[in-house]
């Protein structure tokens, strides 16, 4: 993530250059005055300055910014997860060796596929099973009275 850009998307509140790289070294380091240190801060007591940084919303928030776009660059999605099962399954991908894939590890693919997708079917048939139905009455129906 560029240091000291506005211009991101997600980010609405604007900060400083020197707050953008302090949320990065925080992200970093994991210490609160080496981070106040390396974003360039001057100040006698950079734990108690950090402390308070950490306090303001539009440093929580770009926390959640930076963390979640490290999280989306680092963590595979569930279609990466099932085009390599996929890709395993059908011998597409190579062991360290540059061998092919067993026969077991193949047969490993395919069931973890297939758990995946047995799985996203329940859970999309759950979510049929969940529909509210909502039915509206136009006009003057005296069997409707109560509702």
């Amino acid at each position: 993530m560029p240091k000291g850009d506005n211009n991101v998307p997600g980010r609405e509140n604007k900060l400083s250059a020197q707050e953008i790289k302090f949320v990065a070294a925080y992200i970093e380091t994991g210490k609160t005055a080496d981070a106040v240190k390396l974003a360039g801060y001057q100040t006698t007591s950079p734990a108690a300055y950090g402390r308070k940084l950490l306090a303001k919303e539009k440093i929580k928030k770009e926390m959640e910014l930076q963390l979640s776009a490290l999280r989306n660059e680092y963590v595979a999605s569930n279609s990466e997860i099932m085009e390599f099962f996929t890709k395993a399954m059908r011998g597409e991908v190579k062991d360290q060796f540059g061998l092919d894939a067993t026969l077991a590890d193949r047969m490993k693919a395919a069931e973890a596929l297939a758990k995946r997708r047995i799985d996203m079917e329940n859970m999309l048939e759950k979510a049929k099973d969940n529909e509210v139905k909502v039915t509206v009455f136009f006009g003057d129906d005296s069997s409707n009275e109560e509702q």
